[in-house]
This record gives C-alpha cells, structure tokens and sequence, in this order.
C-alpha cells in the first residue's frame, strides 16, 4: 500500500528589513562648523542612519522530525545609509560644510544639507531555524542566518542649500567613492510559523540582533540592528513509501 509522505520541502517568498543603529564615518572634508577642525564624526549634532530592506525567494528542507529547517535562496537587498545636518532647536544650521577645494591657504566650501548612498546586493542567505514541538497548525522557532552579499550597484545623492552646485555632484559622489563588492551579515530570529503539514505556512519572525560588514557604507559605520520578515512558503513534495 503507497501512502504520500508529510512534504518536508519547500519553496517560498521572502520580504524584510532591518533598521541599524549606526555612527558616522570619519571624513575629513566633511565639517560641522566652518573651521579647518573636524569634529563631526560621531556626535549628536551629526546624526547618521543605516537600514536594509530586501525581497527574495527560499527554499527549505526539514529535516529530524521536521524540527530543523534549512534554507537558501536569492535575496536583492537595497542599504540606504546617509548624514544629515541638525535643525533641531539646539543648532539653527540644517546643514553642514564639505570641502570642495583646499589650495595654500584658500578652502572652499559647499554647503550641504544631506548626504545619502543607496546600494543594490544580490545576496545568498544560509540559513537554520528549529522548530520547537512536533508538528502542528502554529508553531515557534529560534534561527540563525548568515547573508553573502555581492554588490550590483551603488549611488550618492546631495541635497545642497543652493540648488546652484547641483554641478557639483558627480565629483562630489567619487570622493564618497563606493562600498566593497563583497559584503556579509549575521543574524538571529525568532518567529512563528502558521500552517498544517501539506498546506501552505507562513512565518512571521523578529531579526534580533542583526550584524553586518563595516565596509557595506562608505558614509555610516552600523553596530546592531533590529528587523522584521514574513515568509510565505508553499509545500513541495515527490515522496512515497509503502506502509
């Protein structure tokens, strides 16, 4: 008698994103003040921010009991990172001061309100989460992930005070330069996974803590991040056995 298994494959779709707490990164031609003393890296009137949030589609084989899953895919993850002038009632100026020529004794300056560097990865998650009881409707797991990152493209974007030194752009951006080719994360999870076996689940996770690579922005240095994900997975599934 041929009797159709519990599927333990599947395939799914992923979207997602985390947010960083992250410092500024230090750059010489970047002043808060119009002195030829930088003191803008890292400090409250000098506000930076990281986050990541990406799209992708998983493959996941249970396996032991369908109590540990392992997964991967391809993921297209978009950072956006940027540094931003203070308008907040302690500091009147919104805006801070790049240098854009420094010969002898002469500097000059651009006056700039925010500088922001948005990057396209495609990326390859591998993944593990256990599943805690045995298998039923709701269940609630615990996960681990690492993301390699090859980058596809990369941009950066000044918001000026005037609007005449837009011509200024492009030179402004290569000084910036770009973020590495290759870039990792670490992750961990806990989430809850909704479905029967042989029907279709979906997994609702907290990303927590989250880590990636210094060198994935070339404007913001992000420590630890916090995120959300939803997964909705269909069962796959070609096996038999004789009862």
């Amino acid at each position: 008698m041929l009797a159709q298994t519990s599927p333990s494959s599947y395939w799914g779709m992923e979207a997602g994103g985390i947010g960083y707490f992250s410092n500024a990164k230090e750059k010489d031609y970047i002043r808060k003040e119009f002195s030829q003393t930088y003191y803008f890296n890292n400090s409250d009137d000098a506000p930076s921010s990281y986050y990541a949030v990406y799209a992708g589609f998983k493959y996941e084989r249970l396996i032991k009991q369908d109590r540990i899953g392992l997964m991967t895919g391809l993921r297209v993850t978009k950072s956006h990172s940027d540094r931003k002038g203070n308008d907040s009632w302690l500091n009147s100026n919104d805006f801070f001061y790049v240098v854009y020529r420094s010969e002898n004794t002469l500097t000059e300056y651009l006056k700039v309100k925010e500088i922001s560097q948005d990057t396209y990865y495609m990326g390859l998650p591998l993944e593990a989460r256990y599943l805690l009881f045995s298998p039923r409707f709701f269940r609630l797991y615990f996960k681990l992930g690492v993301q390699l990152n090859f980058r596809v493209s990369s941009s950066n974007d000044f918001v000026f005070v005037d609007r005449d030194m837009e011509i200024y752009q492009k030179e402004l951006s290569d000084r910036i330069g770009e973020p590495n080719v290759f870039s990792s994360s670490f992750y961990g999870g806990v989430g809850m996974r909704f479905g029967e076996d042989s029907n279709p689940a979906v997994s609702i996770e907290l990303t927590l803590p989250a880590f990636t690579d210094n060198n994935s922005s070339t404007l913001s240095s992000p420590t630890v991040g916090v995120g959300a994900q939803i997964n909705i997975q269909i069962p796959y599934s070609n096996n038999s056995k004789n009862l």
